[in-house]
């Protein structure tokens, strides 16, 4: 998990921010500057049961992509990282939901990355209230409905909302 930074062990869950380590993962650092996310960045590619998965952000160290949402219909999943030659096969298992929470030291420990309806932030000097609405950025939260395409930004007039309890 790309925020929680949960071993390979726990899991993965479709639309998922994942974050690989390795070596010589891309030709260069890189970032994606459009949506839907590339399937190829940096001359990498990231294999998710045959699928290319859609990806954020490379590096020669690191690769950031998102889980796509078909792996939903499987129990595991095999990755594969394409940069010149095919990496070795890692499989996990493939959760309804693997949640992680951004946190503001972005290292997956600490206080959770959340705002306040007036986009300011929960901290211990503005803490939420008892009843208070709040947004708190995740990831891992599975299939949302209706289904937004991998990689592409989901509609600002549709509310895609989790189909799994978590």
């Amino acid at each position: 998990n790309a925020v929680s930074y949960a071993p390979f062990t726990a899991g993965i869950s479709p639309g998922e921010l994942v974050t690989l380590a390795g070596q010589n993962l891309a030709d260069s650092p890189q970032i994606a500057s459009t949506l839907p996310l590339p399937n190829k960045l940096g001359n990498a590619q990231v294999m998710v049961n045959g699928l290319a998965a859609p990806i954020y952000s490379v590096s020669s160290g690191l690769i950031s992509f998102l889980v796509p949402y078909a792996v939903s219909s499987a129990s595991l999943a095999s990755i594969q990282v394409v940069h010149g030659t095919a990496s070795n096969t890692v499989t996990l298992p493939v959760n309804a939901t693997t949640p992680g929470i951004f946190t503001f030291q972005q290292n997956g420990v600490g206080d959770a990355s959340a705002e306040h309806l007036d986009y300011t932030y929960v901290n211990s000097a503005h803490p939420a209230q008892p009843g208070e609405t709040i947004q708190v950025f995740v990831t891992g939260l599975g299939a949302v409905n209706p289904l937004v395409q991998d990689g592409a930004a989901a509609p600002a007039t549709t509310l895609n909302n989790t189909t799994n309890t978590f």
